[in-house]
């Protein structure tokens, strides 16, 4: 169920397949589809910060919550592929380190 366009995926399930680990599922095979036949080096996740099961599978599918930010006019969760992040705080330390 994931589609793109220009590296753009989106996704979204019905009520009543919320509670059965849908989600957790499409958020892997949508990681899995950017990894492995889009050849992306990060992959990030927008949801609403309210939307705790949506944050929950991204969770589960192995992205980290970044920041909140706004989006369309509107408060958004940033999520982000953990790889990513650790080179980020990496970067940031190192260059911490060498102001020393």
């Amino acid at each position: 169920m994931c589609r793109y366009k220009s590296r753009n995926s989106s996704s979204r399930l019905r009520s009543r397949s919320k509670t059965v680990g849908l989600a957790t599922e499409v958020a892997t095979a949508c990681l899995a589809l950017g990894r492995q036949e889009l050849h992306l080096g990060t992959i990030v996740a927008v949801t609403s910060p309210t939307n705790l099961a949506s944050q929950h599978a991204l969770k589960k599918a192995g992205l980290v919550y970044e920041r909140e930010f706004i989006h369309g006019g509107t408060l958004s969760a940033l999520f982000r592929t953990r790889g990513f992040i650790g080179r980020r705080l990496a970067m940031n330390r190192a260059k911490a380190n060498s102001n020393d």
